[in-house]
């Protein structure tokens, strides 16, 4: 098991949109040196690239239902 940062994910996501899944597979590789196996750093890659950014905590989900909610007086 791992952590990966934004700034990490960012740069893998970038080689895979820029040039491919194997430059996503190199990219991590080079950021995790004991990621050692092409087929598991691949489907780390692959995760990585599939996430998708948090929303901000103010405009969690509870937030946007409470904005939009009518007072009742």
């Amino acid at each position: 098991m791992f952590v990966v940062d934004e700034e990490p994910a960012a740069a893998i996501r970038r080689a895979w949109e820029e040039r491919g899944e194997l430059a996503g597979v190199v990219e991590l590789r080079r950021r995790f040196l004991l990621i050692t196996d092409n087929a598991h750093a691949r489907r780390c890659v692959r995760a990585i690239v599939g996430w998708r950014p948090q929303p901000a905590a103010d405009q969690s989900p509870e937030a946007e239902s409470k904005a939009r909610a009518p007072e009742i007086r």
